[in-house]
């Protein structure tokens, strides 16, 4: 994924720009009355503390036709093909432009794809004339400095970094041979001040939750639950959220095969 070259004849003028990094990961959300959002996002830029240069956003947002978007608001299959296939058309383009993609949000009959961008006057250039060409779809560019949008809109909080973990881990789980079917004693582990974790283990027990360990600044509780589905995904966001709230922090969850 990701490395697109562009050459011309005299040395001096080759250039060549990484504009589509090569791990991307993802999360999702639910809105409104049944809506999902899709955000894709560069793993490695969204783990940067401080961002270097390409102080300039650009959101390239193609809206979908409505009969070509699901109820939830995403695009259908035959529908994300199309939009894939824009998106190469695109990145082909501005193989001549410092910039880089950072992000891509599919919700609401839209496609948003973030740029950052150091050259912001060739980037509106070359993508101003790709619209232009552009039949099948209405398109609009979005501009605003800094990154922003990709720190508030795109990259994951600590909520949708768990989902993202919880995925990993029930993949793992699952090719090492265990049946996500059937239950699994879930054992969740808190780490915090230890009057901050009293409180939690007495709502949580409250709650079915059961009491595995409690020392040294450490909380573990344990709950069955099945890896199919959201529901366990939905408990671990929920953990995460509320524990942040407290001043406690959630460390993840971990349990064994079952066959």
């Amino acid at each position: 994924m990701g490395l697109f070259n562009f050459k011309k004849n005299k040395p001096e003028e080759n250039r060549h720009f990484n504009i589509k990094g090569d791990y991307w990961n993802f999360y999702s959300y639910t809105y409104g009355k049944d809506m999902t959002a899709l955000v894709e996002f560069d793993y490695q830029i969204a783990k940067e503390e401080h961002h270097k240069g390409y102080n300039s956003c650009k959101r390239v947002i193609i809206y979908i036709p409505l009969e070509k978007s699901s109820a939830n608001g995403l695009p259908t299959k035959e529908e994300s093909v199309r939009i894939h296939n824009l998106e190469k058309d695109l990145l082909s383009k501005l193989v001549i432009v410092d910039c880089k993609l950072v992000g891509k949000m599919s919700y609401g009959a839209m496609c948003d794809f973030i740029f950052q961008t150091n050259d912001s006057a060739s980037f509106m250039k070359t993508v101003n004339k790709w619209i232009s060409d552009q039949k099948s779809h209405r398109i609009e560019i979005i501009e605003k400095e800094g990154w922003e949008f990709f720190d508030t809109k795109i990259k994951p909080n600590h909520i949708f970094w768990q989902q993202i973990s919880d995925r990993r881990t029930i993949g793992i789980l699952i090719e090492q041979g265990t049946n996500p079917n059937k239950e699994h004693t879930i054992e969740h582990s808190f780490s915090g001040q230890e009057a901050i974790l009293q409180s939690l283990r007495n709502l949580l027990t409250s709650e079915g939750f059961k009491l595995i360990s409690m020392s040294d600044n450490r909380l573990i509780l344990s709950k069955p639950a099945k890896l199919i589905g959201g529901d366990l995904s939905n408990l671990t966001q929920r953990l995460a959220g509320y524990s942040a709230n407290i001043g406690a922090k959630y460390e993840g969850w971990g349990t064994k095969i079952e066959e």
